[in-house]
């Protein structure tokens, strides 16, 4: 298991999980500072997916609001373990770019507002190849991560961990406590089922 895996699966994590069900709200800003680097990674990995929200937002841009985001989580649903913490930043992170694909994904939207370099959309002549294209992108991935949030939880509990965490099977098995065949099985049914919703187009899932 990753040494970043291990941080996550660490006495002093779980302790942290400990003290917020006891009403220590410190511990709720400790979580956050612990799962940073993975925070970020995945806000970066899921950010390249969406270019059009790219354009005007930066990964700390995602990693900011997505914590903002899980802070409220935690004052509200308290983890039973570290796989349960892991697949509500992986919600919460969805639900953050969903909503700057439909600020920026809305009609004329990505053509009107500045980006994040300052430069006003009318400051030059868009492509509407582009445009069309980037378009085209941000549906596809909206939809993507929509419908992982329909998957029946044990799927999308291994899709959160194989796709979004990008978490190994092995490590996989280990934090969910099932065999590596069950995680293999689960992921190859998940990945059928949005397979499917794509009318057979892969969502890079592999």
């Amino acid at each position: 298991m990753s040494e970043d895996s291990q941080n996550l699966k660490s006495t002093e994590f779980t302790n942290y999980l400990i003290r917020l069900k006891q009403g220590d709200g410190a511990a709720r800003d400790e979580v956050i500072a612990a799962a940073r680097d993975r925070l970020m990674r995945m806000a970066r990995k899921m950010l390249r997916d969406f270019p059009l929200v790219h354009r005007w937002e930066e990964t700390d841009d995602v990693f900011q609001n997505a914590a903002i985001r899980l802070c409220r989580s935690l004052d509200s649903v308290i983890p039973e373990n570290t796989c349960g913490l892991m697949r509500l930043a992986a919600r919460d992170i969805r639900y953050v770019l969903l909503d700057l694909a439909r600020h920026y994904g809305g009609p004329g939207a990505a053509w009107k507002l500045p980006d994040r370099n300052g430069l006003a959309s009318g400051s030059r002549i868009a492509d509407p190849n582009e445009g069309s294209q980037e378009s085209s992108q941000l549906m596809f991935w909206t939809e993507f991560h929509q419908r992982v949030q329909d998957l029946p939880d044990d799927l999308q509990q291994v899709v959160d961990l194989l796709w979004y965490h990008e978490l190994s099977q092995d490590e996989a098995a280990e934090i969910l406590q099932i065999s590596k065949r069950t995680v293999q099985r689960r992921w190859r049914t998940a990945c059928i089922s949005l397979q499917d919703m794509f009318d057979g187009v892969p969502p890079q899932l592999d």
